[in-house]
């Protein structure tokens, strides 16, 4: 069996949420004992960017949220008011995968709204409430247009973003919005300048204005897919990195010796770029 569960950015922030846990709670308000060890959810964001934005599985039944085996995986913190939380009874996902905007492959309702299947659902023609039920041919075809094998039946026209594929399994979930903000800004208030923490590029210094300014990625000391527990994501866990340098520790599945060899190896060589060369 598969669910759909629903939440509202404007009552909970949902894309911190999935950015700093592996390991998640949901409210369900309804089919509390449809649930079973195993079932695949797909986590949905409501509003104007609204979509399949996750997938994980049930690892945990519906239970009050107090009795649940890892509470410090609850995100209370990121209620707006506790009373917009739509039931005391949570379910416990493990999440694989996180696509927090198109140009990482979330699945768009303004294209599955047109789907021959999925437009059928509920979450497309009422979409009230938190708990969604997919039948097993939506679930088929959610799953696979998650993975962006589209039917050849299907007639539709869809698109996804090509050019760094390899990267999803390794940082998707470093897309918090809010993390990156706070961390350039920790960061400008140390520095001065945004600068690649290994090799020291400042993109404003070499790119015109207009690109360069505040354009910077951010790595996971620690990748989130090798952490098997619950974690919540703080700044100091966060590296300030150019794509060169981000891609070449995704290089091997070894990140955190790749990270050691680059920190090393700039730590020694005359052309580091930085304000004293």
């Amino acid at each position: 069996m598969a669910w759909i569960l629903q939440g509202n950015p404007n009552r909970f922030d949902i894309d911190d949420y999935l950015s700093r846990y592996s390991y998640i709670y949901w409210s369900v308000s309804t089919n509390q004992k449809d649930f079973v060890i195993g079932d695949i959810v797909f986590i949905w964001r409501a509003g104007e960017e609204s979509g399949a934005i996750a997938i994980g599985l049930v690892k945990e039944l519906p239970i009050s949220r107090g009795d649940v085996k890892k509470p410090e995986a609850l995100g209370d913190d990121l209620w707006v008011s506790r009373q917009d939380e739509p039931s005391e009874i949570k379910v416990g996902i493990e999440i694989e995968e996180v696509k927090l905007t198109p140009e990482e492959g979330m699945l768009e309702r303004k294209f599955l709204k047109i789907h021959p299947v999925i437009s059928k659902n509920r979450i497309i023609t009422k979409p009230v409430g938190t708990v969604f039920r997919l039948n097993s041919e939506e679930e088929h075809v959610l799953s696979n247009l998650w993975k962006d094998k589209y039917p050849v039946d299907s007639n539709m026209s869809f698109s996804a973003t090509e050019g760094t594929r390899q990267l999803k399994s390794h940082y998707r979930r470093e897309r918090s919005r809010k993390l990156i903000s706070l961390k350039k800004e920790q960061y400008k208030k140390l520095n001065g300048l945004l600068r690649c923490e290994i090799c020291g590029l400042s993109f404003i210094e070499i790119y015109p204005e207009s690109l360069g300014e505040d354009f910077i990625e951010v790595h996971h000391k620690t990748p989130l897919s090798q952490i098997e527990n619950v974690v919540r994501t703080m700044l100091d866990d966060l590296l300030l990195v150019c794509a060169n340098c981000h891609r070449t520790i995704h290089r091997t599945k070894d990140c955190e010796k790749n990270l050691e060899l680059l920190l090393n190896h700039f730590s020694k060589i005359k052309y580091r770029l930085t304000p004293d060369t």
